[in-house]
């Protein structure tokens, strides 16, 4: 924790030097003792809940907009826009609203429990996305090639983010990790070269190869001690990460990890 209050610190004075800006990642912790409080550059608090608390009021899109049979939804054939699912919807099959290049926005109902692989893959317009607390896994590609996705909020009933979730999503700035998350897949922020720093809360204990290869504008990052190993390629091609705190609980660290991190001025290597 001490290793977290420096860093913590540590982007805060950095931040103080520029334009105020707000973090680019926030986690919920679930101990007491952690560090509470809004640093620039940072966020951090021990209550996950409030990251969940949005309150949608807008009503179901047309329901001619897409093809349900017995709750399921199969497919999106709507205009795009503003989507809000409506709330018959038990689950999004594979790849429901894949290549929907005009979709802005969309509401996911809280009957829904998972975000199925490709479910938004490839919507290059997709700017936001309201995920429920019903949802408690993130498949892969879910979100891949969403370009303009600016914000998305996990909600604290996630436990994984699937293989490349949110690669190359361009645009992404801001992504709120929950304590409940346990796992980070293959390139699940690969690509998202806007992300600036990243806080690992301490629920994370895998972190998959290349999980933030390509965010090159990542300048710090904070691993918990739940972490046993840092994998292949990890952060390859950080071309901004300037600083990694690495806990006593690493083990290994993988081929190329920190490959042409050219910013990279230091590491510690626990013993």
């Amino acid at each position: 924790m001490a290793d977290l209050e420096a860093e913590i610190g540590r982007i805060k004075a950095e931040s103080n030097e520029g334009e105020s800006r707000k973090a680019d990642i926030s986690i919920g912790f679930p101990d007491k003792n952690a560090v509470n409080g809004n640093y620039e550059g940072v966020s951090v608090n021990t209550s996950a809940q409030k990251v969940s608390s949005q309150k949608i009021s807008a009503p179901p899109s047309p329901l001619s907009d897409f093809k349900i049979n017995k709750g399921v939804l199969k497919r999106y054939i709507g205009s795009g826009g503003d989507v809000v699912i409506p709330n018959s919807v038990t689950r999004i099959v594979d790849s429901a609203f894949y290549g929907c290049a005009n979709l802005k926005s969309v509401v996911i109902p809280n009957s829904v429990t998972s975000i199925r692989r490709y479910a938004f893959r490839d919507c290059t317009s997709l700017e936001s996305v309201v995920i429920p607390n019903s949802v408690t896994s993130i498949g892969e590609d879910a979100f891949y090639g969403c370009k303009n996705l600016k914000s998305v909020v996990i909600p604290n009933s996630v436990t994984s983010i699937g293989d490349m979730a949110f690669y190359d999503c361009k645009s992404l700035k801001s992504v709120v990790i929950p304590n409940s998350v346990t796992s980070i897949g293959d390139y699940a922020f690969g690509g998202c070269e806007n992300l600036k720093s990243v806080v690992i809360p301490n629920s994370v204990t895998s972190i998959e190869d290349s999980a933030f290869d390509g965010c090159e504008n990542l300048k710090s990052v904070v691993i918990p001690n739940s972490v046993t190993s840092i994998r292949y390629s990890t952060f390859r091609g950080c071309m901004g990460l300037e600083s990694v705190v690495i806990p006593n609980s690493v083990t290994s660290i993988g081929d190329m990890a920190f490959y042409d991190c050219k910013s990279l001025k230091s590491v510690v290597i626990p013993n």
